[in-house]
């Protein structure tokens, strides 16, 4: 008898019910149901949710297995058990399906010592965005460390201010994007001449006018436009040569200027035709 898990976020599922599909299964055309080898790998393939409900199945009938051998597609199969929250939590080695006990009943007592003892930097980004989602920003001491970029980007956007400035070299630009956006000027002043425009550009925009003066003669354009967008006037007329036969660039600056740079838009558009 071979024993899989399915997972789902609805009530498709009865348990004893056997469901069959003609035809073969197949994994590339995601024909037929999908039975996970493992409760782990049904938790962290489908999400670390709260809605979730995991089921015990038999695989009945014929079987295609997935490249990497995470799950596989059957035509055939009998629902046995709905996994219950209990038996999530009773799994002490396995991470995953503790952590989504706490997850589906947050009121468990014990979650905070039980993550002490497993938060780490190499922990998987599926587990460390479901401590964040049960945590905040409490073990964010840690995540500025972790092995993913899109943690440490959480890091950055909702940590503090000195977590900010321990990721201000960080190898990833998304991170440093971040702490851009979402960190104070003195971050941004030291991004100022970051290698990448991305993070250039979130200076440009988030940050105050005297950044934007001096990201001006910036050689990516998406940042001299940002500062169009974002600046005062006298940045946008700092422009005006450049922008001169792009009508939709000096049509914009033209409106969403005061009447003193108007009117020498208006005096130099008639100088140039001559009039």
């Amino acid at each position: 008898m071979t024993i899989g898990y399915v997972a789902t976020n609805d009530d498709r599922y009865v348990v004893g019910e056997t469901y069959k599909v003609k035809g073969l299964p197949r994994v590339e055309s995601e024909y037929g149901y999908m039975v996970y080898c493992s409760l782990t790998m049904a938790i962290l393939m489908y999400g670390m949710l709260e809605e979730i409900r995991i089921y015990e199945a038999e695989i009945l009938g014929a079987t295609e297995k997935e490249s990497f051998g995470r799950y596989v597609r059957t035509n055939k199969m009998k629902i046995i058990k709905e996994v219950t929250t209990d038996e999530l939590f009773e799994s002490d080695d396995d991470e995953c399906a503790k952590v989504l006990a706490y997850i589906k009943e947050p009121e468990r007592p014990g979650m905070i010592e039980y993550l002490n003892t497993i938060v780490r930097p190499t922990m998987s980004y599926v587990l460390s965005m479901a401590v964040w989602q049960l945590t905040g920003n409490r073990y964010f001491e840690v995540f500025k460390r972790s092995h993913y970029e899109l943690i440490r980007v959480l890091v950055a956007q909702y940590g503090t201010r000195t977590q900010r400035w321990n990721l201000i070299n960080d190898e990833s630009p998304y991170v440093r994007e971040a702490i851009a956006q979402y960190g104070d000027n003195s971050h941004r002043e030291a991004l100022l001449h970051d290698g990448e425009a991305m993070v250039r550009e979130p200076v440009a925009r988030f940050g105050n006018d005297k950044l934007r003066t001096q990201l001006l003669d910036d050689d990516d354009w998406d940042v001299c436009f940002t500062i169009i967008m974002f600046g005062n006037d006298k940045h946008r007329e700092y422009y005006l040569d450049r922008v001169y036969n792009d009508t939709w660039t000096w049509n914009f600056i033209y409106e969403n200027s005061g009447k003193r740079l108007r009117n020498k838009m208006d005096k130099m558009r008639k100088e140039r035709n001559g009039e």
